[in-house]
């Protein structure tokens, strides 16, 4: 049985920022490119025709897919992260927090980075992704010792 830490209230804060990130920081430039260049939902990436029939410079482009690609990444990143964040901070809360802390920042900061051609100030989010790794490896550790010992 687990028992629920009133410390597992700053994983899910931390979770809720991240989907905040996810929903409103990182999609806004999306739809800002969006509306700036006609390219309309569902199309991620503009087949050449459709450039063409917009008109749209390279640059144009070039700022839509940048934009496309910070967002798009990050749902790639979060689909994963996230489920091992929560349930790792079920057990290690404040620790996994922290590490979501660390993710959370240099994630926006990545993205938003991606989209102004300064892609690599987000790298810094591995630090906290593989601390919040490393403590799951603690938490399986711990479970199978326990484990094998009854």
């Amino acid at each position: 049985m687990i028992n629920i830490s009133k410390d597992y209230g700053y994983v899910l804060l931390v979770a809720i920022f991240l989907y905040l990130a996810q929903q409103l920081i990182l999609v806004i430039p999306v739809l800002m490119a969006r509306r700036s260049t006609k390219i309309k939902a569902p199309t991620l990436y503009p087949r050449d025709s459709e450039i063409e029939k917009l008109q749209l410079s390279d640059e144009d482009v070039d700022y839509y897919l940048r934009a496309q690609r910070a967002h798009q990444n990050n749902v790639e990143v979060m689909s994963v992260f996230l489920p091992l964040f929560l349930i790792i901070g079920l057990f290690k809360p404040k620790k996994t927090a922290l590490g979501g802390l660390v993710v959370l920042i240099f994630r926006i900061i990545g993205g938003l980075g991606y989209l102004y051609k300064k892609r690599e100030l987000g790298a810094v989010f591995h630090l906290g992704e593989l601390y919040v790794l490393f403590l799951g490896f603690q938490v399986v550790y711990n479970l199978l010792k326990k484990d094998l010992s009854e």
